[in-house]
């Protein structure tokens, strides 16, 4: 599968700071990839009733697709420090 982002966010987290749970919009692409920069982060996939956590540590590479990009809430936990993360869509 060739997969080229067309677009980057790139987003700055001060302490305490948090994303509430939310699935990205369809026009964002079929993969969502998040590079979690400086600081940890804890996030949170929730469906109904089932959740569960994913520590990001820094440098770390996440990609969504499928259903856990499609069915699950995502959140980012209150970090606890300066946290940048660039997400790139398509």
């Amino acid at each position: 599968l060739s997969y080229k982002p067309s677009s980057v966010t790139i987003n700055e987290y001060h302490e305490k700071q948090q994303i509430t749970p939310h699935i990205d919009n369809k026009e964002s692409g079929e993969i969502i990839t998040i590079l979690s920069l400086l600081s940890s982060a804890t996030m949170v996939f929730q469906k109904n009733k089932e959740q569960f956590d994913v520590e990001l540590p820094p440098r770390c590479l996440v990609q969504m697709q499928g259903s856990i990009r499609n069915e699950w809430k995502h959140s980012i936990l209150p970090v606890k420090s300066t946290r940048y993360s660039l997400v790139f869509r398509k």
